[in-house]
């Protein structure tokens, strides 16, 4: 699994930073400063992660900020995840 995880990192997702557009939009959406005709909402945390899958609720987006997650259940896909990028193959 952890390699397959790890392809399925390298082909799906990319590293950005606090500029990136679609951070600047998560942000206007989460305070109410940028028009939403989507009517988008912001998630955070395991809780609420757990409900949209659960509810099959459609996700536009996905931001992963690894130094805020503290399970030890999440530190084996972390430390994957940290590596990928680390490595530059993003």
């Amino acid at each position: 699994m952890t390699q397959e995880f790890a392809q399925f990192v390298e082909k799906n997702f990319m590293a950005i930073g606090p500029d990136n557009g679609v951070i600047k939009r998560i942000k206007g959406v989460a305070n109410n400063t940028k028009p939403n005709p989507e009517k988008l909402f912001v998630g955070e945390g395991i809780w609420m992660n757990q409900h949209i899958i659960n509810e099959h609720t459609e996700v536009v987006c996905l931001v992963v900020c690894l130094a805020y997650i503290y399970t030890p259940r999440q530190r084996p896909p972390c430390a994957l995840l940290r590596s990928v990028a680390v490595s530059g193959t993003w």
